[in-house]
């Protein structure tokens, strides 16, 4: 029989804790149960090259500015503080629209059109039509330069 064991462990602890330390810790709960295996969580970006693949849309005209994670899948998770469109076009309207409104009611977009949690969006071209607020694809997504 196997345990799972779920551990969920932000970037900024991650690199605390470092990699050394990680180890040890898995090496000591597998030493406590050889049933038990360490399986990467599909929802928690990967690293790429060391780096997390991190894309912007920056619009300051429109006082957009988000920042994302691309994960697996295609998925993109959309960090906290990260500012939608005031504004939709005339024509916005349907799944993603309903979608944006249901942010609102949720509090997960607040009276700022910012985010108040990371959140997590099917693909890179919904997210863009929702945070827009404009039927779009992922053009509007852009490699974040560091």
């Amino acid at each position: 029989m196997k345990t799972k064991i779920e551990l969920e462990i932000d970037q900024e602890t991650l690199i605390k804790l470092g990699k050394q330390k990680l180890q040890e810790l898995l090496q000591g709960i597998n030493s406590s149960n050889e049933n038990i295996e360490a399986v990467p969580n599909e929802n928690f970006p990967a690293p790429i090259n060391g780096n997390y693949e991190q894309y912007e849309i920056v619009r300051p005209k429109r006082e957009v500015n988000v920042i994302g994670i691309a994960l697996s899948g295609g998925r993109i998770k959309v960090l906290k503080g990260s500012r939608f469109s005031k504004t939709v076009a005339p024509m916005f309207s349907g799944s993603y629209a309903e979608y944006r409104i249901g942010l609102f009611n949720r509090g997960v977009l607040n009276e700022n059109y910012e985010l108040t949690v990371d959140y997590e969006f099917s693909s890179m071209s919904a997210g863009a039509s929702v945070i827009l607020g404009t039927q779009c694809n992922t053009s509007p997504w852009r490699k974040k330069s560091n």
